[in-house]
C-alpha cells in the first residue's frame, strides 16, 4: 500500500513541476523516536496555506480547473496510512516547496496490513 501512497505523491510532484516549468523532487526517510518518516518534497510552487487545511479531503483538488484530477489522491493516501496506523502531513510555503511527511510506527514498518 505504501508504494501506492509514494507513486500518488510523485506523479503530484512531478504535475506541479510540470505545471510551472521548474523544480525538483527529493524523497528521504528517516528513523525519529518510535516512528519511521518519508518525505517527499517538490520545489516546485507550494500549496497556499488556506488550501492546506482541505487537501486531504475526498474529492478536493488544487489543481486548476480542466486538469484531469478529481480530488481523490491525497484523500486516499490518507485514508490508506491511516488504515496502517500512519499518517501524513504537509507544510508548504507558496512559491518555494510543498513537503508531505509520512509517518509510520515502527512496530509497524514492514508489515503487510489489510489483508
Amino acid at each position: 500500500m505504501i508504494i501506492h501512497v509514494l507513486h500518488n505523491l510523485i506523479k503530484n510532484a512531478l504535475y506541479a513541476i510540470a505545471s510551472v516549468d521548474k523544480g525538483g523532487v527529493t524523497i528521504r526517510s528517516a528513523v525519529k523516536k518510535d516512528r519511521y518518516c518519508l518525505y517527499v518534497e517538490d520545489t516546485a510552487k507550494g500549496i497556499p496555506a488556506e488550501q492546506l487545511p482541505r487537501i486531504f479531503e475526498a474529492f478536493y483538488t488544487t489543481k486548476a480547473k480542466g486538469a484531469e484530477s478529481i480530488g481523490l489522491g491525497l484523500y486516499f493516501c490518507k485514508m490508506a496510512l491511516k488504515r496502517m496506523q500512519a499518517d501524513i502531513q504537509c507544510e508548504s510555503e507558496v512559491g518555494k516547496y510543498a513537503r508531505f511527511t509520512i509517518t509510520i510506527p515502527l512496530s509497524r514498518a514492514g508489515q503487510r496490513v489489510g489483508r
